[in-house]
């Protein structure tokens, strides 16, 4: 269908009924090639009409109704361009060009870097005023899968957004013109240790033996920019032959963050150190500073500058040029992938320096932190790897390259809060995927706000832990026994969602759903949603709240008002029904308000110390009772976690089904279809656990044979369905 309109020296391009493009060249040349924003532009197949009177050019949708008089060559003005926003048929606002989005609802930022507290976030796509204008105009273009300067004839280059108040609908409508939200490598959900600190080898290994010891999951090692040669490694060793292996610093000074070449005082074998990982299940991140680019100090210098036609005898340090496509390719592959081939899984990438090199080499209008982004994440698709990266946020449309460390955010209540706030407001933006710095980065050690920050990350996208200094070691095991415990718990409950948190993620890969997503999402009409930043769904079947001021008396009770909106909650903790729709929560250290929806089927697995490493033979399916009739369902995803092959289909679909009658019969079931993978088991076992329950008086049908237990403490019935083929479909139906 012909969706490309040319009026005059304008171009209005119809993506979807929600989504046009408005361009404006001088020179009538209109631009067609991708942008690190705009990956597609075809049409959706939504009806529009278009209607042109000889002076005035109009566009109609389910959603938009866009004018623009070109009658008067005046080119895009107030009076000129401009679009009557529908919602059901009906107007709902009026945009037009120049007009300010004063009801933003927010989005993110690219970093917490030593905010203290809060910050103003940037705006993201959904508004309250039912429309948003991205701005793509003067950004460079993609040729040939690398960057270059637009012409200066295209002055005008918007992209216009319409959702009345379907919040959801403009991050589809973000997913078409800008890409879906890709899904990372299940890995990347699990548990990260990192701190920055000159650990040895013998360290690295002596923390996961630690971290088996003290019952704790672990999934990613990240070692941080000691993993290479340092200047301060010499401050007392100024003659040490080793200092040569340092290069100068970026920006002067002794810093010299930039490095490849393995600091061998630390680690003298990192071939074995890195095999000893692959062994344990372990997967390992290195640090990256590349602002230096490779320097005659590296061991690749030689093979990196032969690469480029240089003479590595002449000694030339060519400045680093990540505009330079010739330059990228030598720092990847002869800088970069023969680390990764060594055993090394994906970079941090660490970039700080906009204040010394703000913007690309070569380019007018790129900084360089979304371009890195796109660098780095491709160079890890090598081999039909599913793309890793690890970096700070590069901006609307960088969602294409997950995940996200949010900067070195100080150890505060204030921060603790903002950050609860920043990630679900993120996903406004598309971004879906932050880490952090559990705990803080730096800072004054608080066991109590440490306990609470891990039970926030325990629902985000990864549970990372990261600081500076001794006194913030995050090993829980240093914080004190009931600290410890009460960590070790939401460590646990971590490895045990697992199922649930996976299967989130390819929800937002085929619906555009964050993982972290506001009230309003779902309530947009309701006040009370947009007067709760610290209150969050957590994926379909929770709503959080989690603690962010200190707790009441010497037992350091947590207390918050809670809105609760969406049906019938249980505690998840306590498995008390919770009613009203505002209430206190109060809670002791080892809990906070994490509230399950009636009737949900939540898939679990059992606690893996590696919790990501494989998918499990026994699926945990947990539910609430629902105290109507209902018949809910959940999407359970499972696959090889690391390839691409989700993007064609592939993959098992599990529908969990959670269903009651109006005599109270209770039907759990789990139908799987789809194709296997590799490491897909063979047989699975199936084990309900029908939380507040009374005891089970009679099995009323069941697919295979099942046995019955009953908890009377926690109040659950299990129904344990006998090992059976992976792709059988089980049922039980229970009274």
């Amino acid at each position: 269908m012909q969706n490309r309109f040319v009026v005059g020296n304008a171009r209005f391009t119809v993506i979807s009924e929600g989504l046009i493009r408005m361009e404006y060249a001088k020179d009538g040349q209109f631009i067609d090639e991708k942008t690190l924003f705009a990956v597609n532009r075809e049409h959706d197949g939504t009806p529009f009409e278009t209607e042109d009177t000889g002076s005035v050019f109009t566009i109609r949708t389910a959603r938009i109704v866009l004018t623009y008089d070109y009658g008067k060559n005046a080119g895009f003005t107030t009076e000129t361009l401009r679009s009557e926003i529908l919602r059901d048929g009906a107007l709902y606002d009026v945009w037009f060009a120049g007009k300010k989005n004063t009801d933003n609802l927010g989005g993110t930022l690219p970093t917490l870097d030593a905010i203290p507290g809060s910050a103003a976030v940037k705006e993201g796509v959904v508004s309250r005023a039912g429309w948003y204008l991205f701005d793509n105009s003067g950004t460079p273009i993609l040729k040939d899968q690398w960057i270059a300067d637009r012409s200066e004839e295209h002055v005008i280059d918007w992209y216009l957004f319409s959702y009345g108040q379907d919040y959801p609908l403009a991050l589809r409508q973000l997913a078409i013109v800008s890409g879906k939200m890709v899904m990372p490598r299940r890995s990347a959900f699990g548990s990260w240790y990192s701190r920055w600190h000159p650990y040895t080898a013998d360290d690295f290994i002596g923390i996961v033996d630690e971290y088996d010891e003290h019952d704790f999951p672990l999934d990613i090692l990240v070692m941080d920019m000691d993993w290479h040669w340092s200047k301060w490694r010499f401050v007392d060793k100024p003659n040490d032959p080793h200092k040569a292996k340092t290069g100068h610093g970026w920006g002067g000074g002794d810093m010299n963050w930039t490095g490849y070449s393995w600091c061998t005082d630390l680690i003298p074998d990192p071939d074995a150190l890195l095999d000893e990982m692959k062994k344990r299940d372990i997967l390992v991140t290195l640090n990256d500073h590349p602002a230096d680019g490779i320097r005659e100090c590296e061991d690749c210098y030689e093979e990196f500058m032969t690469a480029l036609g240089y003479d590595p005898k002449a000694g030339i340090n060519l400045p680093y040029s990540a505009g330079d496509k010739n330059y990228m390719k030598a720092f990847f592959e002869k800088g970069l992938q023969p680390i990764e081939d060594q055993g090394v899984d994906f970079w941090w990438l660490d970039w700080q320096q906009n204040s010394i090199y703000p913007t690309v080499s070569g380019m007018k209008n790129l900084l360089h932190l979304p371009w890195l982004n796109y660098l780095y994440y491709h160079n890890s698709r090598r081999g039909g790897k599913r793309g890793a990266s690890y970096s700070r946020w590069g901006g609307i449309g960088d969602h294409k390259h997950p995940l996200y460390f949010s900067g070195d955010i100080h150890a505060t209540w204030d921060a603790l809060r903002f950050e609860i706030y920043f990630t679900s407001t993120a996903a406004n933006a598309g971004c879906f995927y932050w880490a952090h710095d559990t705990g803080g980065f730096c800072g004054k050690r608080d066991p109590e706000l440490y306990v609470r920050w891990v039970q926030f990350s325990m629902t985000t996208a990864a549970l990372r832990l990261h600081s500076t200094g001794e006194e913030l070691d995050r090993r829980p095991w240093k914080w004190g026994e009931r600290e410890c415990s009460a960590i070790r718990d939401m460590f646990h409950l971590r490895s045990q969602l697992m199922p649930y948190i996976y299967s989130t993620a390819y929800q937002a890969y085929t619906e555009s759903k964050p993982l972290l997503r506001p009230l309003y999402y779902d309530y947009p009409n309701w006040e009370f949603a947009h007067a709760c930043p610290e209150e969050y769904f957590f994926g379909d079947a929770f709503l959080c709240a989690p603690i962010c001021a200190p707790g009441i008396g010497e037992d350091r009770h947590g207390e918050r008002q809670v809105r609760l909106v969406g049906g019938e909650y249980y505690d998840f903790f306590t498995g008390e029904k919770i009613t009203g729709d505002c209430i206190t929560a109060v809670c002791p250290l080892e809990t906070f308000p994490m509230y399950i929806k009636a009737g949900m089927p939540v898939p679990m697995q059992p606690y893996e110390r590696r919790m990501t490493a494989r998918t499990p033979e026994t699926l945990i399916v947990k539910a609430y009772p629902a105290s109507k009739a209902c018949d809910n369902h959940f999407k359970l995803f499972e696959d090889d976690g690391i390839s691409e092959k989700y993007m064609n289909g592939e993959g098992v679909i599990t529908d969990l089904r959670y269903a009651r009658d109006e005599d109270g019969v209770v039907t759990v079931s789990a139908a799987p279809m789809g194709s296997a993978y590799e490491g897909m088991p063979s047989k699975r076992t199936y084990r309900f656990e029908l939380e507040a329950t009374d005891t089970a008086v009679q099995i009323v049908s069941s697919s295979h044979p099942v046995t019955v237990e009953y908890d009377a403490a926690r109040r659950c019935n299990t129904l344990t369905v006998a090992a059976a083929d992976a792709w059988e479909t089980v049922e039980v139906c229970v009274k």
